[in-house]
């Protein structure tokens, strides 16, 4: 079965950068431009993984994040944030908050963000889809 992956970003080209590289390791490419819409897919198509941008036009990725984590349908759903603000307090509070990992946009490739993904992949056991079976 193909792995889902949903970016909230709302970032078009950031988007389109990265899409073929999903693609091409055979990831479904899912997105959202902003958080509601996020939480909506999240739900809708229970993704495997989370790329969750922390600045967005409803909220930050951190209250998405807090959120996730305090719903029932989607706390076991993995979220890496993906961002170009990696000062150490939001790198702190993510991951006590329960993000798996912390990525910044300017210091990596999309390649190195799937590698990422699918090392997080082989450790969750298949992320949200297997937990809702």
């Amino acid at each position: 079965m193909t792995k889902k992956i949903l970016i909230v970003e709302d970032d078009d080209s950031l988007f389109a950068m990265y899409e073929p590289e999903f693609k091409l390791r055979g990831l479904a490419l899912l997105r959202a431009s902003n958080v509601e819409e996020g939480l909506k897919i999240a739900r809708s198509e229970k993704p495997n993984v989370v790329l969750m941008d922390i600045v967005l036009p409803d909220k930050t990725g951190i209250q998405a994040l807090g959120e996730m984590k305090a719903d029932p349908e989607l706390n076991k759903l993995p979220v890496i944030m993906l961002t170009n603000f990696g000062n150490e307090e939001n790198i702190s509070k993510a991951i006590d908050m329960g993000a798996e990992d912390f990525i910044l946009k300017y210091k990596v490739v999309p390649s190195e963000v799937v590698d990422k993904i699918e090392q997080l992949l082989g450790e969750s056991n298949e992320g949200m889809s297997t937990t809702n079976a």
